[in-house]
């Protein structure tokens, strides 16, 4: 009996050693350009993992010649010292993660990599890792370089222009079997300048095991969840674990609580989508049709917009936003076909509040805005606090370049704040074409992130007459002692109804009926015009419709 008790277990294990599969996942920066926020994976292939992109997030993207590196990390060195007075600041990171495929679990063994600086770099670096929500740096090496030194998983090198190769770090038992994804991110800080670089040196390369759980498994590759399409039909991609499609069974899928269909390819079209949002549930049946015990499900919302149709009430989601998680300009294209631009802007990160999102960072350079038509009444879009930062942040909402509300303030609190603010705009009532700007309230460049998203307003058709004074923005600066006026209307025509009024500083009013013109005679310092619109006999009308633009020269 032992000797078949031993027999048996000595089979099991090499079952389960044969299960078990060693991956090497590489980034290969050799050859490939680096001077970029985001860089696809690009080693081999695994049927158990998929790495996902290396990032560079909150910092400035470099290039360096097989290197991955970055600058305008944290300062607090200086030169020829090795006292440091900076922190870490953990919006500012490479960083890296892997997800398991369905029906497979996997353990990283370890991480190997080099580190390099420039002369003015940071000299300080630290690994951590989402098991704790990278609260602690990790701290095991089982090889490390010998010029570097390392304290409670901070990792210290010398004031050099160099590189540092050949470290080998091992994550521990909190990122084995794991099922849900694992992330990792490099610090740096203790810089010297804010120009001064670091990064990786050298390929990254990421080891371990994964392990097929047995469990059928189902992934919808996409659409993603509550993605918006501008045609009344969209492709699925899907895999199936542990399930041969065509022998095993089939992938059914229903819209919108509709007759069942049956599929074995991906990809496949699910034509018929509904204007507005739609549900399709998808889930693994047998070649009979009947549902797998239990039941294998994925489900999806899709919002079909028809872009041919009037826009009447606005609503953008940024589901189709093509943020990164790093800070820069740009624009994409949103709900109903309408594009936005934005300065200085990320992804909401770790600080959704309805899926994507939009996160502003600071007064000065953040914005986004977008030029839409069918006028508006009113304006509403939610915003919370992102990172935990004290300083006290809120919105602001320019129509045509016009102050026209300041949201709640988020108070000055240092620490996470989770609550879901509302900006609410009434009472706008601007027809017609109109440009949408929302920023961070105040002029200054201080931190004081927020994260936005469901921007909505509705449209205005008001038949009273209304002015836009397009240029100068309000409190524009000008370098000499005149200023070009561009102006529209909406319900008036010049030169018909009635011209344009304006007075410079309270003096004498001027008539216009042509636009653009230019205002001459700026005082030295802040100057006040009143714009407004008369009837033919320059008398003003009724109610007044004026706007005010203050110009500094």
């Amino acid at each position: 009996m032992r000797k078949i008790s031993l027999l048996s277990a000595l089979l099991l294990f090499v079952t389960i050693t044969f299960a078990q599969t060693n991956f090497t996942a590489t980034y290969n920066f050799a050859g490939n350009e680096t001077d970029v926020v985001s860089f696809a994976y690009n080693g081999d292939t695994y049927e158990g993992i998929t790495p996902q992109p290396l990032l560079k997030l909150g910092v400035t993207s470099t290039g360096s010649t097989n290197n991955f590196r970055a600058k305008e990390w944290p300062l607090g060195a200086t030169n020829e010292s090795d006292v440091f007075t900076g922190v870490i600041d953990l919006e500012k990171y490479i960083g890296f993660s892997i997800e398991p495929v369905a029906g497979y679990t996997f353990t990283i063994t370890s991480i190997k990599f080099g580190l390099g600086r420039s002369a003015t770099g940071p000299r300080q670096f630290e690994w951590r890792g989402n098991a704790d929500g990278f609260a602690s740096a990790l701290s095991t090496y089982e090889a490390l370089n010998t010029n570097l030194t390392n304290v409670d998983g901070v990792l210290t090198c010398p004031d050099a222009n160099s590189n540092w190769l050949n470290n080998t770090l091992t994550p521990g038992a909190v990122y084995q079997n794991l099922s849900t994804t694992a992330e990792f991110r490099l610090y740096a800080y203790n810089s010297e300048l804010n120009g001064g670089t670091a990064g990786l040196q050298g390929n990254l390369i990421i080891e371990g095991t994964f392990v097929a759980t047995g469990d059928i498994g189902l992934t919808i590759s996409s659409p993603a969840n509550n993605t918006t399409v501008y045609e009344n039909q969209v492709e699925v991609t899907f895999s199936t674990a542990n399930f041969a499609l065509g022998t095993d069974g089939q992938l059914e899928y229903k819209l919108n609580g509709g007759t069942a269909a049956y599929t074995t390819t991906s990809p496949f079209t699910i034509t018929g989508l509904s204007e507005g949002e739609n549900t399709i549930v998808f889930q693994l049946v047998n070649m009979d049709n009947t549902a797998l015990d239990p039941a294998i499900t994925e489900t999806r919302t899709i919002n079909y917009v028809d872009p041919s149709a009037p826009i009447g009430n606005g609503l953008e989601t940024f589901d189709n936003a093509n943020l990164t998680a790093s800070y820069s300009d740009g624009s994409f294209i949103g709900n109903h076909a309408i594009q936005w631009t934005y300065t200085h802007s990320r992804d909401e990160g770790a600080y959704p509040i309805n899926g994507k999102g939009l996160m502003l960072r600071n007064a000065q350079r953040s914005s986004i805005e977008s030029q839409l038509s069918g006028g508006i009444a009113s304006f509403e879009v939610n915003f919370r606090k992102a990172f935990t930062g004290a300083n006290e942040r809120g919105l602001e909402l320019y129509i045509n370049n016009e102050l026209k509300g300041t949201s709640e303030m988020i108070p000055s609190l240092s620490g996470e704040n989770t609550t879901i603010y509302t900006f609410n705009v009434e009472g706008i009532n601007i027809p017609g074409d109109f440009t949408m700007k929302i920023k961070i309230a105040g002029t200054d460049t201080l931190n004081r992130q927020i994260t936005i998203d469901n921007i909505s307003w509705t449209s205005y058709d008001g038949t009273e007459p209304s002015l836009t004074i397009n240029t100068p923005a309000n409190n524009a600066i000008v370098n000499e002692a005149q200023v070009e006026v561009n102006f529209t209307t909406a319900n008036f025509d010049i030169g018909t109804a009635g011209k344009l009024e304006y007075k410079l500083n309270g003096g004498d009013p001027v008539y216009k009926t042509e636009s653009p013109f230019t205002i001459t005679n700026l005082a030295e310092g802040e100057n006040t015009i009143v714009f407004q619109l008369v009837d033919m006999d320059n008398t003003a009308l009724d109610p007044a419709v004026i706007v005010t633009r203050t110009v500094t020269y």
